[in-house]
């Protein structure tokens, strides 16, 4: 699951936000090579919290896509939102890679014959922090999107790590192992992000006149 300190922060500013998050806006997210052809008739929406141990096919499917939901979506919204060139790109490499890597994932699971369907829509914990980044101010947007980044980013290559060592379907486990570095790398990039825009906000504050007497 997600670790807490976000979403007890996102929670605070989006209550009045989730609601309306959770129905529309960019919830309608659909890749292509969906198993048995085209969208299915009733989407899946399972949990993270309800699905079945992360090892498995089925709960390692539903973490995944959900992490890939969640990628695309913020990122949608880093594009519109930040005015950092190196955040909004960032953000489109998280869509285009994100969204590469569901298509694969979906390719996988017909390749293989599972029965796992991939959620289509965020669960309630990923709307809550899309909402969050939704109702940011414009002077706060980029230090919570890299936060929440950085968080998803870290609990991602956990997940694909595990199953690639543990996981119970052996082609899912090679797309694991394939897709692992490439998490890391977005990692290791949000955390140079992070530590570039820290530098910035501290040559400006220094840069500031003293407001003492």
């Amino acid at each position: 699951m997600l670790r807490p300190l976000l979403l007890a922060t996102a929670a605070v500013t989006v209550l009045g936000l989730t609601a309306c998050d959770r129905g529309g806006g960019d919830a309608d997210v659909v890749v292509e090579n969906t198993p048995g052809g085209g969208t299915p008739a009733n989407p899946a929406t399972v949990a993270e919290a309800e699905a079945p141990p992360a090892t498995t096919a089925g709960g390692f499917v539903t973490r995944a896509a959900l992490s890939d939901l969640y990628e695309i979506q913020s990122s949608r919204l880093a594009l519109e939102r930040s005015q950092s060139p190196q955040v909004r790109a960032f953000a489109q490499r998280m869509i285009d890679e994100h969204t590469r890597m569901s298509n694969e994932m979906n390719a996988a699971i017909a390749q293989a014959g599972l029965q796992a369907r991939p959620p289509v829509v965020l669960d309630e914990e990923r709307s809550v922090l899309v909402a969050a980044l939704r109702g940011a101010s414009p002077a706060d947007f980029d230090e919570r999107y890299i936060e929440q980044q950085t968080e998803a980013h870290e609990n991602a290559l956990n997940l694909f790590r595990d199953f690639s060592g543990n996981g119970d379907d052996p082609q899912l486990k090679q797309l694991a192992t394939r897709a692992a570095p490439m998490i890391e790398n977005h990692l290791q990039t949000v955390r140079a992000l992070d530590e570039g825009t820290a530098a910035d906000g501290a040559g400006a504050a220094a840069g500031r006149p003293s407001t003492s007497n």
